[in-house]
């Protein structure tokens, strides 16, 4: 039995699944599949279910979606630490062994 088409008319009405159903379709193929690649079995299966239910998606949805996942990437890709800390504390670690002297 095929479970009944959603429409999503705004992007606060999406679940986690939901978002992420977006972004597998509208990502490119190997960016969605490393997304999948973090997902447990249960959460694909999850993502799968909600794939299934939309029909239709707004174009402003998606690019909610899409820009909310930006800026989520973006606050947790800023580096805590930043300049002399950074390059005394974390660059080391960065290079080779032989190298970190010079």
């Amino acid at each position: 039995m095929a479970l009944p088409a959603m429409q999503i008319p705004f992007p606060d009405e999406l679940t986690g699944a939901h978002r992420a159903a977006i972004l597998v379709m509208y990502l490119d193929q190997t960016v969605a599949r490393g997304m999948l690649h973090r997902l447990s079995t249960t959460e694909i299966g999850e993502v799968g279910v909600a794939m299934a239910e939309m029909e239709r998606i707004e174009p402003d949805v998606i690019e909610g979606v899409v820009a909310d996942f930006v800026r989520d990437l973006h606050e947790i890709a800023i580096l805590p630490t930043t300049g002399k800390d950074f390059a005394l504390g974390r660059l080391p670690d960065l290079v080779d062994e032989d190298r970190r002297g010079k």
